[in-house]
């Protein structure tokens, strides 16, 4: 299911509302990686995608591990308040550059 490991402000059951959140979160979530070459691999090409997604270690480049493993703090990256794809760019973008500053000093 989409929903294991991830954590969001709305107690299940889900909506099928909240459920199409949830799949969009996980899509940007993994398009984000893609997109800053932190796989190896497309992962995803349309929405739908990120259902069938199992992403693994080999799955990712070595700055996608450092990414992927500070990680757990985004997992409450959902919040069903906000559109998916700024809650991303808010987020994710922010942490990438962060990142990326640091490994450059």
């Amino acid at each position: 299911r989409i929903v294991e490991r991830m954590r969001s402000n709305v107690v299940p059951p889900y909506t099928d509302e909240e459920l199409k959140k949830i799949l969009a979160f996980r899509y940007l979530w993994y398009k984000f990686f893609q997109e800053n070459n932190l796989t190896t691999r497309q992962l995803v090409d349309r929405l739908e995608d990120a259902e069938r997604v199992v992403l693994k270690v080999k799955d990712l480049t070595e700055e996608g591990m450092v990414f992927w493993r500070n990680a757990e703090r985004f997992l409450n990256l959902q919040d069903f308040n906000v559109n998916p794809e700024d809650r991303v760019k808010e987020i994710l973008v922010k942490e990438l550059q962060q990142l990326r500053s640091e490994k450059a000093d």
